[in-house]
């Protein structure tokens, strides 16, 4: 059975990104090939699909199995595939539970948005609907595809697996239901944890909201078993997915979108006319206590190797002719050079500076209401420092770390937790380098703060003398290249790139200098240098290529995997009752 169902998911994955199909282009770089582009995507979704089957798997195969000993009175949730199970009393009390509880949340959700909104919380409705579905060739399909998934896998991750493992685990012990309880309060947190990494306000609006889901998914299970929460768990998800929908005039999506909707329901009437219009009751052999899950001593069993004997010479050597070889070939292709300076300045040493920078910069002096934090940076990944190294070596980008490339560094970011949401999204960045030295700055300004309105040369001016004070550059050696204004309601904001031609002597690429303003105050500051446009898309290019390999690489980790789960499963003889 959990090899058909995958199966049967696998098919509704690959349809869905047929159906989607179209909105992939909407990420093609053009200066990738056409047929480049489609075959890198190709190897995403594929290895995507063969993750999420893998991940899937084995969590049905651990919380079926572990849900089979410890809820015994349970349908087997398999067997609930089935139309004569789906027919009878208890199959129909499933579905029609699983439907009461998805319309209960979905009023309660709608309840809880508007009181929510009275006490100044906010949550982006990006995050829970789609308008880009009413780009696909069926829009009421990828929603149904998408709740379906989030409905099964997070019921069998977040219900079955915690709270059959712990039931199993203390099934012998005086103290199991309060073991069932601790766990029931974990997975409802974990549940509102996994739906809020994207910003809200306030940080735990998701968790609070769903409190009361959790709890019913986690209700339904420990009372029915999966089928209920799934069904409400994907009647909830479908409806929010598809509300694109039914705000269009697309009336054939509305009535297709209503009719996948409720299939579960339509299976049970199909089983109930099968059954010439009448319900029974379940038989136990559909029950989990029905399953004999010992092991069977009447057959013979030949055991190859016992855990207690010894590995072989032969597989000894073997190993460690492999390792060995490993290990030449890591120490061989790994640069075990430096090429970067050490930072030797203390954390304490950082924050004196960055405040110091601050003060200078901005004027102003920093409060204990602001929060510091760090964060190191490496200069590895910079994008002038591969193009500095690739086109003119090691001395190149020695002479350039430290001023247009980052030589090693830390990041201070003061932000304030207390005061109105508005003025909280104010914050400092200031970089500081190995040698103490100011690399950047940045302040994030509120844009309903009020600011001068420059002019272009107005800021041009104020630019080179920013410049002039914090890189001791002069005007004279550097040049405009682009200058970028954006007019708010109480101030004008501008973003300047300049040139510099004294600092810079090779003759590809450039060594620029970023100024933003804020009305007449500096923003930003950042010194950076600016490869060719060739080289950017042969780099791209290289990238993708890894980036495809990669790719493949994983497909192949994850069959193997799967390959080797299977054997396992075979060699220590699980009987196909669980599967």
């Amino acid at each position: 059975p959990v090899l058909k169902f995958l199966s049967f998911l696998a098919t509704l994955f690959v349809v869905s990104v047929i159906n989607e199909w179209d909105l992939i282009w909407n990420h093609y770089p053009t200066h990738m090939p056409m047929f480049g582009f489609v075959i890198q995507k190709v190897a995403e979704i594929l290895g995507s699909i063969l993750f999420l089957l893998l991940l899937i798997g084995c969590t049905m195969l651990l919380a079926e199995a572990a849900g089979r000993l410890a809820f015994k009175k349970q349908i087997q949730f398999f067997k609930l595939c089935s139309l004569s199970v789906l027919g009878s009393y208890q199959g129909l009390t499933q579905v029609v539970v699983g439907y009461g509880c998805a319309v209960i949340m979905l009023g309660y959700a709608v309840a809880f948005s508007l009181c929510s909104q009275t006490l100044g919380w906010w949550i982006p409705l990006s995050n829970l609907m789609d308008p880009n579905i009413l780009a696909t060739k069926i829009p009421s399909f990828s929603p149904i595809v998408n709740a379906f998934r989030a409905g099964f896998m997070e019921e069998f991750l977040c219900r079955a697996l915690p709270l059959a493992g712990i039931a199993l685990m203390a099934q012998n012990s005086k103290h199991k239901k309060w073991w069932i309880a601790v766990i029931f309060v974990v997975q409802i947190v974990i549940f509102g944890a996994l739906h809020a990494n994207y910003p809200q306000q306030p940080a735990y609006y998701r968790i609070v909201e769903l409190i009361f889901h959790s709890t019913c998914f986690g209700l339904l299970y420990l009372y029915f078993g999966l089928l209920p929460g799934i069904i409400a768990h994907f009647v909830f998800d479908a409806m929010l997915m598809s509300i694109p929908n039914f705000v269009k005039t697309l009336l054939w999506q509305k009535v297709l979108t209503v009719i996948m909707i409720g299939l579960p329901l339509f299976f049970v009437l199909v089983a109930w006319i099968l059954q010439k219009f009448t319900l029974k009751n379940v038989t136990i052999g559909c029950l989990n206590e029905s399953l004999n899950v010992e092991q069977d001593d009447s057959k013979d069993v030949t055991v190859r190797r016992r855990t207690s004997d010894p590995i072989s010479l032969r597989v000894r050597l073997a190993g460690y002719a492999f390792g060995l070889i490993g290990l030449l070939l890591w120490s061989q292709s790994c640069d075990f050079d430096i090429q970067t300076s050490k930072i030797t300045i203390s954390l304490a040493d950082v924050e004196k500076k960055a405040r110091n920078s601050i003060e200078d910069i901005s004027q102003s002096s920093l409060s204990d209401t602001w929060k510091v934090s760090y964060q190191y940076l490496s200069p590895i990944d910079s994008l002038g420092g591969k193009f500095i190294w690739q086109t003119f070596g090691k001395n190149a980008y020695q002479a350039l770390q430290g001023s247009y490339i980052l030589s090693p560094a830390y990041m201070i970011k003061f932000t304030k937790f207390e005061g109105p949401v508005e003025e909280r999204s104010e914050f400092f960045e200031v970089v500081i380098q190995a040698d103490g030295s100011l690399s950047w700055f940045h302040h994030a300004l509120p844009e309903f703060w009020a600011g001068a309105d420059l002019t272009e040369a107005q800021a041009h001016d104020h630019a080179y003398e920013w410049i002039s004070k914090i890189y001791h550059i002069d005007q004279v050696d550097l040049q405009i290249v682009s200058s970028q204004s954006v007019k708010h309601h109480d101030r004008r904001d501008w973003s300047i790139v300049i040139k510099d031609l004294k600092n810079y002597g090779y003759d590809q690429g450039q060594a620029r200098i970023q100024v933003d303003l804020c009305g007449n105050e500096l923003s930003k500051i950042i010194r950076f240098v600016h490869p060719v446009e060739q080289w950017q898309r042969e780099e791209q290019s290289r990238m993708t290529q890894q980036q495809l390999l990669k790719i493949l690489l994983a497909i192949f980790s994850i069959l193997c995997c799967a390959i080797f789960a299977g054997m396992a499963i075979a060699r220590f003889g699980v009987k196909s009752a669980y599967f």
